[in-house]
């Protein structure tokens, strides 16, 4: 993307493998009779994209293009496109123009061209898609023009919102207690809180239990300091505790959410299903490898935090930045933020369990995992910190932290239903698509947070 930003106004499976090997069909829905997807191949849409992103047009090119048909969202007339229905019932400056502005920015400070132009390439596939499905129509010119620009503002309503449904609510989400309704509500079967905690899908797709021992590795590797709080580790020996140090328990945070990478198509096809799009979005906008995620539960995925800092990571309330120095970046806080300052600014990763190797040598590189009997334990991975802080940013940016704060927030309680809206799909379907009465749940989650039901 050029540097004058002139964007609108503000069995068991391992899906991880899976992504690598096939495409499977989305059950993304359509806008009008086009069954569009933007992502995964082999749907029309998703061809489409990858297309424009092979082709040889430069990225400025392909930007102005994109941005002539974002204008269709200015239009008073298709109005309820850029300001859709299902965000009506939120206090929220989110806007499907302000989900773009984010993508858009956010590819620009943190460094992602190609995922810029992904996004431009998503945009431009939605223009020849809606100019294809009205060509056969009996139209007039001026009926077909505005058939067309209608068709287009719906497209990029829809793609804004496969988004913020795909690529950002599943790393965000906190099951079980994501979203609580009656069943009535839906048509969905869900369980409640007790029984999802009993049956979680988690760990479905990969070994019931987790591999390698990443708190042990990364508080070795990070010196048993939280470097947001400072604080050092309870279990730190104690030929290594610093002077006037403060203690306390530190946890091993995953940087890319282990539950989100776990699916297993015969326990549960929708959130597999959902989980191959996530990845594959992550892919395109992130230039993410999936491969790099494997193992998930090894030192290059986690970072030592304690409690505090931990849940806002996970909360994407705050990130760490890449800077221009190797495995340097700077603590970010987003501004929704509500918990203890850091103590830092910037931070640097280094191997503490090897004094002798340096941050360059410690680092996992794309592509390539080192075996564990090489010195030194992987730093965390630049591309996975990226990926973390670009969501974060993507978030707070187009206000779709504000939209899921009102779940995020509710009364947590296991006497009520919930649904598994840990995943892209249940989002879509319940939220998007309105297949949950959102006012009834949050009537529910309030009654039941006070005993009444």
């Amino acid at each position: 993307m050029p540097e004058h930003t002139r964007h609108a106004p503000r069995k068991s499976t391992d899906t991880i493998t899976e992504l690598t090997i096939s495409t499977p069909t989305s059950s993304l829905s359509s806008v009008g009779s086009t069954n569009e997807s933007f992502g995964l191949n082999p749907l029309p849409y998703g061809d489409r994209v990858d297309e424009i992103i092979r082709s040889p047009e430069r990225d400025e090119d392909l930007y102005e293009r994109a941005q002539q048909h974002l204008s269709v969202l200015f239009m008073e007339r298709f109005k309820r496109y850029n300001e859709p229905a299902w965000v009506e019932n939120f206090k929220t400056t989110y806007t499907t123009i302000s989900m773009f502005n984010a993508m858009y920015d956010t590819a620009r400070d943190l460094k992602l061209p190609s995922g810029a132009r992904y996004v431009s390439a998503a945009v431009c596939a939605c223009a020849a898609g809606s100019k294809e499905a009205e060509a056969e129509r009996s139209l007039t010119d001026n009926e077909r023009r505005e058939a067309e620009a209608e068709r287009l503002a719906a497209s990029l309503e829809k793609l804004a919102s496969t988004w913020v449904s795909y690529m950002i609510w599943p790393m965000v989400a906190d099951p079980p207690s994501a979203i609580r309704r009656m069943e009535s509500l839906s048509g969905l079967a869900t369980p409640t809180a007790d029984e999802a905690a009993s049956t979680s899908t988690i760990d479905k797709g990969l070994s019931p239990h987790r591999q390698g021992d990443l708190p042990a590795e990364v508080k070795r590797r990070d010196g048993y300091q939280c470097l947001f709080s400072g604080w050092f580790d309870v279990d730190m020996p104690a030929a290594m505790w610093p002077d006037g140090a403060i203690f306390g328990p530190l946890e091993a945070a995953h940087i890319f959410k282990r539950a989100v990478a776990i699916g297993d198509p015969e326990e549960n096809y929708d959130k597999y299903k959902s989980t191959l799009t996530t990845l594959d979005v992550l892919k395109h906008y992130c230039n993410l490898d999936p491969k790099i995620l494997e193992p998930l539960d090894e030192a290059h995925n986690g970072i030592v935090l304690e409690y505090n800092a931990h849940y806002y990571f996970d909360r994407m309330e705050w990130c760490l930045a890449p800077t221009e120095e190797a495995n340097t970046y700077e603590v970010c806080l987003m501004p929704r933020y509500r918990g203890p300052k850091p103590i830092k600014t910037h931070h640097t990763f280094v191997d503490h369990s090897c004094p002798e190797a340096t941050g360059e040598s410690t680092s996992t590189r794309a592509g390539r995992k080192r075996s564990h009997d090489e010195v030194g334990i992987d730093l965390p991975n630049p591309t996975l910190l990226r990926m973390h802080a670009a969501l974060a940013k993507v978030l707070h940016a187009s206000g779709a932290a504000e939209i899921f704060d009102a779940f995020l927030l509710q009364p947590s309680s296991s006497a009520g239903p919930v649904i598994a809206a840990e995943y892209g799909l249940s989002f879509a379907e319940n939220i998007v698509e309105g297949k949950l009465d959102v006012v009834a749940a949050f009537e529910l989650a309030q009654m039941s947070s006070f005993g009444i039901v």
